[in-house]
């Protein structure tokens, strides 16, 4: 029977239902599959305009021998005269707290160069970008014309100046002919709390404190919840005690407080934040290479390309590994790696120096990435005679800087070396037996990709002719001072130079007499014109 409570249940129904589902809008873009030649809709410019033959337009499934993802026709980009790209207005206005959904399908001729789409906004002809409203495919296999797709997702924030203003996309593309197919772009409304600011790792010292936060919106403008969770199994995660606002912080944090943290927001409707990583300042990786490649700091064991000439080492009375004439690696894994903070490298080495040796060729000690130019680190050494090293973030801006060369007597001697590299400061230092050879401001670090490895790179292309021992990695910069004492545990009883004097003449790191004889040897020296003013 039909009654009053029927018709109230139907009602809680309606309302539950009106708050749960998302509206969506009609999908976006006109014309994404390229199937219609319409100049109304995408706009081409670039590419090879001196031949029509090649120039940036839709190409069938017979042009270039590719078929196209999607039906019969796709986009083609060339890259001369100019590189090509192509973008499409919409007639979509940009409403706050919308999400907006970009996918593409993309292939060209080489292995990780790209095809970016970035959304802008239409300001009276005015094309303006929005600021990480990007997305960017990398070519994953050319072999085969293999197409590859991504989706991201961008939420909208009211009293931005995109809001109320057409929507776009724009297409470009790195150094290479690219096909571009099946263009999305839908918008969704937004009911749930809106996080715009993440979390991020903490690194902290033990005693110190576990700093976290959210920043998040409520699109009907209510009050918002939070709960922050430290991480289990997703199922029986662990609410930590008082962490009810925007920021959590946990006081006196020491190991066991290590782990996965992440924020439920709420407005009757719950939104979960990303999940990061707290993790105590200390050694993440400590592989001493005896005999084995164990890492006996966080269990992340090393595994080898066909490497197995242990020798004897400088540490403790262990082993070390012999890399000479040899062009496999040892492949370490940064797994237990958290960034917050920064990184720390250190290693001892010792050329072997041998006879016959190319003296132009660089040999890498340890790196990470598979070939020059994708490093994201390399120390090597150039010439058998001095260290060098390169840091190269994810859009392949690089710093690279080259130290002092030792002198030949001293190249086949056990050397402490120790790289460090301030993620907040951008900063990176580099030491050679405790004394600091380089600082200077350096790139933002792009991450370790799958592993650290010593003796070459991934791709087998510059063996080390070394016997290299020791390899920690720490999740913080750490000081000149705790470098120093490392370098004398195993050292004791040398002498460093921990920050040469600004008058240190004779360069033996103390301001004395011999500095002294050598300024009075030159004493009067003039070179002056005319020489009358060089009497007084």
């Amino acid at each position: 029977m039909f009654n009053h409570i029927t018709s109230k249940l139907l009602m809680c129904l309606t309302a539950v239902l009106a708050a749960t589902v998302p509206a969506f809008a009609a999908e976006l873009i006109t014309n994404g599959s390229f199937e219609i030649v319409d100049p109304n809709d995408w706009q081409f410019s670039g590419g090879y305009s001196s031949d029509p033959a090649r120039r940036a337009d839709w190409k069938s499934v017979v042009n270039n021998g590719l078929a196209s993802y999607d039906g019969s026709d796709h986009a083609f980009l060339g890259k001369d005269p100019v590189y090509a790209q192509v973008e499409q207005t919409t007639t979509h206005l940009i409403t706050a707290n919308t999400q907006y959904t970009l996918s593409f399908y993309m292939t060209n001729g080489g292995v990780g160069r790209w095809v970016k789409g970035q959304l802008y906004y239409d300001d009276g002809g005015v094309k303006t970008d929005i600021d990480g409203w990007v997305l960017s495919i990398g070519a994953t296999d050319t072999s085969n014309n293999t197409w590859d797709t991504d989706t991201a997702v961008f939420t909208s924030i009211a009293g931005q100046p995109y809001i109320g203003k057409p929507i776009g996309i724009r297409f470009t593309r790195s150094n290479s002919w690219s096909h571009l197919d099946k263009v999305s772009l839908n918008a969704e409304e937004i009911l749930e709390p809106i996080i715009s600011e993440q979390p991020s790792n903490a690194v902290y010292p033990a005693g110190g404190e576990i700093i976290m936060s959210v920043a998040a919106t409520d699109p009907s403008g209510g009050t918002l919840t939070y709960q922050w969770y430290q991480y289990v199994d997703g199922i029986n995660d662990t609410p930590v005690t008082g962490a009810t606002s925007e920021t959590m912080i946990i006081t006196n944090a020491q190991v066991g407080d290590e782990g996965e943290y992440y924020c439920v927001v709420g407005n009757g409707l719950t939104t979960t934040s990303d999940t990061a990583k707290a993790q105590s300042m200390r050694v993440v990786g400590h592989w001493p290479l005896d005999g084995n490649l164990d890492d006996i700091a966080g269990g992340q064991h090393g595994t080898t390309a066909m490497i197995d000439n242990y020798v004897g080492g400088i540490v403790g009375s262990g082993q070390a590994i012999d890399f000479t004439g040899d062009p496999n690696f040892v492949a370490l894994p940064p797994t237990d790696y958290v960034s917050g903070k920064g990184w720390t490298i250190t290693w001892w080495e010792k050329s072997t120096d041998r006879a016959g040796t190319d003296p132009s060729v660089w040999e890498v000690l340890v790196a990470s990435g598979i070939s020059h130019g994708s490093d994201r680190i390399s120390f090597y050494r150039y010439e058998n005679s001095y260290y060098c090293f390169r840091i190269t973030d994810s859009y392949s801006h690089t710093i690279s800087a080259s130290m002092p060369a030792l002198p030949p007597h001293e190249r086949q001697q056990w050397h402490f070396l120790a790289a460090t590299y301030n993620e907040t400061a951008e900063l990176a230092d580099f030491y050679v037996d405790g004394e600091k050879v380089f600082s200077d401001v350096a790139v933002t670090f792009g991450g370790f990709g799958d592993a650290i490895t010593v003796g070459n790179r991934l791709n087998q292309e510059r063996p080390a002719d070394s016997v290299i021992d020791d390899v920690k990695l720490y999740n913080y910069p750490v000081t000149q001072d705790e470098v120093i004492a490392e370098y004398f545990a195993v050292q004791p009883g040398t002498m460093i130079c921990q920050q040469r004097p600004v008058y240190d003449i004779v360069l033996d790191c103390v301001v004395d007499l011999k500095d002294f004889v050598e300024i009075a040897s030159h004493w009067l020296e003039c070179g002056r014109l005319p020489i009358s003013e060089c009497t007084e």
